[in-house]
């Protein structure tokens, strides 16, 4: 009886890669679209701001054009969105968690926001 003894890991994936059969030796593909924070929150939809638990929006800044309708979800903790006074700006959304509140934006601009709750939790909708 044999007996095989290895030295380290360079030798055991050598011998595993020998001992592969078949398999394809291309490189794995990313399919995904490049668009994430890097802060291992999942994908936001389209059109869509999400009032994070840990005092964010995500994503902090979304570009629409002229009529198009933004979704605000309010995960657990209460957040509040209070628009700038622009011209144009929709109606502010009171102190809400666990809900979807949308605004339409029918005016071409930049409206900034900000969670009266939580300070430095500020975002903006460019509308074009």
């Amino acid at each position: 009886m044999k007996r095989l003894v290895f030295a380290g890991c360079a030798t055991l994936l050598l011998v595993a890669s020998a001992c592969s059969g078949g398999g394809s030796t291309a490189p794995a593909t990313n399919t995904g679209n490049g668009t994430g924070t890097g802060t291992g929150t999942s994908q936001v939809p389209a059109n869509t701001v999400i009032a994070r638990t840990g005092n964010n929006f995500d994503p902090p800044s979304l570009t629409v054009t002229v009529g198009t309708t933004v979704s605000f979800t309010f995960e657990s903790v209460g957040h509040n969105v209070t628009f700038n006074a622009v011209n144009g700006r929709p109606a502010d959304i009171p102190t809400t968690s666990g809900a979807t509140v949308t605004r339409t934006f029918s005016t071409a601009g930049t409206f900034g926001y900000q969670c009266t709750i939580h300070g430095g939790m500020t975002g903006t909708i460019v509308v074009q």
